[in-house]
């Protein structure tokens, strides 16, 4: 192989992995800022970000899922909601019990602060402090397992292996 192809290829492998570490990076970031927020207590960007995360991490594997399994040109384009994938999700045996229950828990948790705050919090009997903790921190443990589940690896170029032989 020459010089100056094996150098574009090196090239195109450290931008491939510098892409890769921004990729791998997105999912902790979103997850820590959703904690940050709920640590100051405004819960409702904390509920409402990390609702984000989940439910692009579950479209991201129902669109991989149907991918491998059925017809390319059917791919969902909107999103079926985070309830609807966390049932199709354990249906398929994606999802344990336990994490199909977190997602389920956590989602009460969102629909709490997100549809109910005003009156809740100005009558008796608002949610308690301890139970939309731990929601969130239900949402947080499954956000960060599937983080897990996208990270990207890297590559290494090794110019031997694309060495042309020549006769």
């Amino acid at each position: 192989m020459r010089r100056d192809n094996t150098k574009k290829i090196e090239k195109l492998f450290e931008e491939f992995n510098k892409n890769t570490k921004k990729y791998n990076s997105i999912f902790p970031k979103e997850i820590n800022r959703a904690k940050n927020h709920y640590k100051r207590r405004y819960r409702g960007e904390a509920f409402i970000g990390l609702a984000q995360v989940l439910e692009y991490q579950l479209h991201n594997f129902w669109i991989r899922y149907l991918i491998n399994t059925s017809d390319k040109s059917q791919l969902p384009r909107k999103s079926l909601g985070l309830i609807t994938y966390a049932e199709i999700m354990w249906n398929i045996g994606f999802l344990t019990t336990s994490q199909k229950s977190d997602l389920l828990a956590f989602q009460k948790g969102r629909n709490v602060i997100v549809h109910y705050t005003s009156k809740h919090f100005q009558i008796k009997g608002h949610p308690s402090d301890e139970t939309l903790g731990d929601q969130f921190k239900k949402g947080v443990k499954i956000a960060v397992e599937f983080s897990n589940y996208f990270k990207l690896p890297e590559f290494h170029f090794d110019p031997k292996i694309f060495q042309q032989k020549t006769k």
